[in-house]
């Protein structure tokens, strides 16, 4: 798939991904790209974590830091730790790279709360709820 100058590949666009909605991963890849110009703007700049579903939303997921192989035109961030451990994470910057992200599963986008610019430095927080059916509020 060409986004922008890039080509991606894209592998099985046909996965469903959202069953109960007949949605694909392709579907999904191009909702990000729909959305790109809005969602990079929160996402640029950040290291990036991965929560990968590969077999879709109803499927097991798992967490990555560590970016695998990527194209040049996914960007990257090394990170060292205070226990002494170290990684490099993925940086989105761009629509090719959001595909590109999006094709190894991940449906949601988790970055750090800071820029590479300033790693130590949060410019923003976030107060995640996560209510259950039970809760009344």
């Amino acid at each position: 798939m060409r986004v922008g100058r890039h080509e991606v590949n894209i592998s099985n666009p046909e996965k469903l991904f959202f069953p109960e909605r007949g949605l694909t991963k392709g579907d999904l890849v191009k909702y990000y790209l729909d959305v790109a110009p809005c969602a990079l703007h929160h996402i640029r700049r950040r290291p990036f974590h991965m929560k990968r579903y590969p077999n879709g939303v109803e499927g097991d997921f798992f967490h990555q830091k560590r970016v695998p192989a990527h194209p040049d035109y996914v960007g990257e961030q090394f990170v060292r730790f205070p226990s002494g451990h170290s990684t490099v994470f993925a940086v989105i910057d761009n629509a090719a790279a959001l595909a590109w992200v999006i094709n190894l599963g991940c449906i949601e986008l988790h970055t750090w709360h800071s820029r590479v610019d300033d790693i130590e430095r949060p410019d923003y927080m976030l107060i995640d709820l996560d209510p259950t059916t039970d809760d009344q509020w």
